[in-house]
């Protein structure tokens, strides 16, 4: 299967700043409709189509997931695929002279450019994207995906592991098994309608043990009280496959 960015939606901006202590010029007001657009010195874009996917519905920096010194991005497309499967894609940052305009032509290399996450079918699965941290204190910043419509909106989100390029590939959840491969793991929710996955983000480190740490929305718990799950990280040992319907959680 390959793996294109032909799924991107709409145009996605990423600007590019020199920090406070060199600018030597304010940063300028941009006309999106007349501009011109420079990768190499302020930004550069992501487009593509069909117009029904709804990539950028949720953006947020992967951290350093490559651990090259730059930080990365991942962009949620939650209604890819014939069957609303859904998507995450990860780009690589780098060198300003690196960056390029993305389009629907533009296919991911996990060694050069980044690469795609796509999940099951119905899933829904790149709702909500963001950085987990360094959840295994390997060196590597990993990122969380979630899938709140998986099994009757149950719900889902996804962990997958940062590392060097060479470890990293593109993933098709609808056929491959993370914890398995040693990309990462899986946590679902407890019942249906639970819309676990809803939100996902990094926590920090909340019991500042040396792993970064997990939080997860679940709006529709108990028919719309919600609940918030926090997942501590830790070896990869520790992390395992979760289903909150048979898994209860402990301090």
């Amino acid at each position: 299967m390959q793996f294109t960015t032909s799924s991107l939606l709409t145009t996605l901006y990423l600007l590019l700043l020199l920090p406070t202590s060199i600018r030597s010029v304010p940063i300028p007001n941009f006309d999106l409709s007349s501009d011109t657009l420079y990768p190499t010195k302020t930004i550069f874009t992501l487009a593509g189509s069909p117009s029904s996917i709804r990539a950028g519905n949720s953006v947020s920096t992967a951290g350093d997931i490559d651990g090259d010194g730059y930080s990365d991005v991942i962009i949620g497309a939650y209604l890819y695929g014939d069957n609303n499967e859904g998507a995450a894609y990860v780009l690589y940052g780098g060198l300003e002279s690196s960056f390029q305009d993305v389009t629907g032509a533009t296919t991911l290399d996990p060694a050069t450019a980044g690469f795609a996450i796509i999940g099951a079918a119905g899933d829904i699965f790149g709702y909500s994207v963001s950085t987990a941290g360094d959840l295994d204190n390997d060196g590597y910043d990993d990122i969380i995906i979630g899938a709140y419509a998986q099994s009757d909106s149950r719900g889902a989100a996804y962990v997958i592991y940062g590392g060097e390029r060479s470890s990293l590939q593109n993933i098709n959840l609808g056929v491959m098994d993370l914890k398995s491969l040693g990309l990462g793991f899986k946590m679902t929710g407890d019942a249906s309608k639970d819309t676990f996955g809803w939100s996902v983000s990094t926590a920090g480190n909340i019991n500042n043990d040396d792993y970064a740490d997990i939080i997860i929305g679940a709006r529709g718990q108990s028919t719309t009280p919600g609940a918030v799950y926090v997942i501590y990280g830790g070896p990869r040992s520790s992390l395992l496959d979760r289903d909150f319907s048979s898994f209860t959680l402990t301090s």
